[in-house]
């Protein structure tokens, strides 16, 4: 606790975890709200679309989008849309973890809320349209009120899952020289000294204590928005978007192609060029990359075989602790 760069990384971070908190609010009640109430089409691929992000692995997420921007990117070159070389890598930053974070954890706020959205109370939706209420009244009288504790509690979980992350600090913040406290433990670990596991364990339990922390004030402002419900539970009608329907689709399908789609794009396209900053064309397109890892290298699938037998043993022993 007397070293400045534990103060640093601490407030680190505070700043992304935050800030990645606040754009997965953003991103996750977006797609909950309108998905879930409204009359948009396709819904059943957009939930299956936005839930992808959680899915990939955070380092992953980090390499597709450094595939995506930065000079030496082959998609932007290759659509000749690539800054001058020497240019900066926009995602080397505090700003850009809290992004990469914020859309891994979208997810989780999405799921939180579209939980409390889908036992939203038919009768209150209905006696308030039969008293006259206007859409907005019954959105800012209603359904935000009820539904609060849900928007609390996808925060919390979203906030405390990027508090946690390793991938994405480690792969956008150590070349910068940024630290956040996982990857801080991380540089202990490999000095190597006498009081490396000591240093780790308190750094470790200082995560703990921020998370504990998030989790105290979560439960908190839950009590506060609690509202005592009567009568049976159901979904509520759907609301008309009328003529919006269609710009709002096309805007989530938007946000889709930007977050998911392009970075995942970038990185097929780098794994088919045989160097960083070469452009993809019928010249420079090439398999090789997949036959030296899938052909040659047998550590391949034996990667593969322990991280199916890890995440089915994980699921498992999931599901029979939860269920009971």
């Amino acid at each position: 606790l007397n070293s400045a760069s534990t103060w640093r990384a601490l407030w680190h971070s505070l700043y992304t975890s935050g800030l990645g908190m606040l754009i997965s609010l953003v991103l996750g009640s977006l797609f909950a709200f309108a998905i879930t109430l409204t009359n948009i089409r396709g819904k059943a691929w957009l939930v299956f679309c936005f839930m992808l992000p959680m899915m990939i692995p955070p380092q992953v997420t980090a390499l597709s989008w450094l595939q995506l921007f930065g000079p030496a990117s082959p998609l932007l070159k290759s659509i000749g849309l690539a800054p001058p070389l020497g240019s900066p890598q926009p995602l080397y930053s505090a700003e850009g973890i809290a992004l990469l974070l914020g859309i891994q954890s979208a997810p989780l706020v999405f799921l939180a809320l579209r939980t409390s959205l889908l036992s939203l109370p038919r009768e209150l939706i209905e006696a308030a349209r039969i008293s006259g209420a206007k859409q907005t009244q019954v959105w800012g009288h209603i359904i935000l009120p009820v539904t609060r504790s849900g928007l609390i509690a996808g925060g919390a979980m979203a906030f405390i899952s990027s508090l946690g992350n390793f991938g994405i600090p480690a792969m956008l913040g150590i070349p910068a020289g940024y630290y956040v406290l996982p990857t801080l433990i991380y540089q202990r670990m490999a000095n190597f000294g006498t009081g490396v596991l000591a240093e780790m364990a308190a750094l470790s339990l200082l995560i703990g204590l921020l998370a504990l922390a998030g989790v105290a004030l979560q439960q908190q402002l839950m009590n506060r928005s609690r509202f005592g419900l009567g009568g049976h539970s159901g979904r509520s009608h759907d609301f008309t978007l009328g003529r919006w329907r269609a710009p709002v689709t096309a805007a989530l399908i938007g946000i889709l192609l930007i977050i998911l789609v392009a970075p995942l794009l970038a990185l097929v396209i780098s794994s088919l060029v045989p160097a960083m900053g070469v452009p993809l064309n019928a010249e420079t397109a090439t398999l090789n990359a997949y036959a030296e890892v899938v052909g040659r290298q047998g550590a391949t699938w034996r990667a593969v075989n322990n991280s199916l037998w890890l995440a089915g043993s994980a699921a498992g022993g999931l599901m029979l602790l939860s269920l009971p």
